[in-house]
């Protein structure tokens, strides 16, 4: 029994010097510099609670090192658990560098102001910082390429800001007397070559053209029992500007204008200079009813014209 007990003594004696040898390892590596030879040494001897106050300290150190070391620099929640471990961690800057640079790699186009204000709050240093401001104005820069693109398809789908088009048929008609009480009709029949500006879904366009067509002219005399009356060919010049009220039916919007008219080519007995008007109508990405419009001529010639002309009409137009 006493010599069971003796080489109880000597082994436990042995291991305690074991571990104090490898203790002593430790402390050299660690001042040598060789952190991860001095992690490996006090662990030896049996870790942080074997060994003494002063070497803890050390073996703290050199724990922080081997975590960092073995860290996955792309694995982003890796380095979130280090931080967390290791929260007085001397790489801690370090590793929070690397989770912001991460992340602003991550973002993209459809990122927003939450990612980077994270990305921005990992960021330790000047030079990190403006990598993710880079990062942060690039993603900002495809979203709005993006949205700039999404607003041009649109414009496209919706004609344009410059549409081509003509009027089908144009027609209105005076049902008034004149100022001397004798009844007339005059009727118009125009086609019209018209430039837009703008499109049927912008809150207000342009439309410019002129509408080449023929008048018909009938004088009913009172005291007279016969009729007069007269063809010709007359071109109004035509500027109308639409202001859209609301969606009408389908992809089309409901329209008020105002129009003023240059009658270029005329005949002043029963046509003046000017005239304005205005109307209602509906427009989608082709086609353009003008469900009704009011016309009277301005600016009369009354040497010539003592008629009182005012006009009803509608039209319906196609643009390209």
């Amino acid at each position: 029994q006493l010599a069971e007990q003796q080489q109880k003594r000597n082994l436990t004696s042995e291991t305690w010097a074991n571990k104090r040898i490898h203790e002593l390892n430790g402390t050299q590596y660690y001042n040598n510099g060789n952190l991860a030879m001095a992690y490996s040494e006090y662990n030896l001897a049996g870790g942080r609670s074997a060994l003494s106050y002063e070497n803890q300290q050390r073996f703290d150190h050199a724990s922080d090192y081997n975590d960092y070391v073995r860290l996955n620099k792309y694995d982003e929640s890796a380095m979130l658990s280090f931080l967390t471990l290791h929260p007085s961690s001397a790489y801690r800057d370090a590793v929070s560098n690397c989770i912001a640079r991460l992340r602003a790699d991550k973002l993209s186009a459809y990122s927003g102001d939450y990612s980077f204000s994270q990305a921005l709050s990992y960021a330790c240093d000047e030079e990190t910082r403006q990598y993710v401001k880079v990062r942060i104005d690039n993603s900002k820069k495809a979203y709005s390429q993006i949205k700039k693109a999404e607003r041009a398809a649109r414009i496209k789908e919706n004609g344009g800001y410059i549409g081509i088009g003509i009027d089908l048929f144009d027609l209105d008609l005076n049902v008034f007397s004149s100022e001397d009480n004798r009844t007339f009709n005059a009727l118009h029949y125009n086609m019209a070559f018209a430039l837009r500006i703008g499109n049927f879904k912008t809150p207000i366009y342009l439309e410019i053209g002129i509408k080449p067509g023929l008048v018909l002219f009938k004088d009913l005399y009172d005291d007279y029992n016969y009729d007069d009356n007269e063809y010709d060919f007359h071109m109004p010049a035509f500027a109308k500007l639409k202001i859209n009220l609301f969606k009408a039916w389908g992809n089309t919007k409901f329209y008020i204008d105002g129009i003023g008219y240059y009658n270029a080519i005329r005949k002043d007995r029963y046509e003046a200079e000017f005239s304005v008007g205005g109307g209602i109508g509906v427009a989608g990405r082709h086609w353009d009813w003008q469900m009704l419009y009011y016309r009277q001529d301005i600016n009369k010639n009354k040497i010539y014209n003592k008629y009182d002309i005012r006009y009803f009409g509608m039209s319906l137009g196609y643009f390209f």
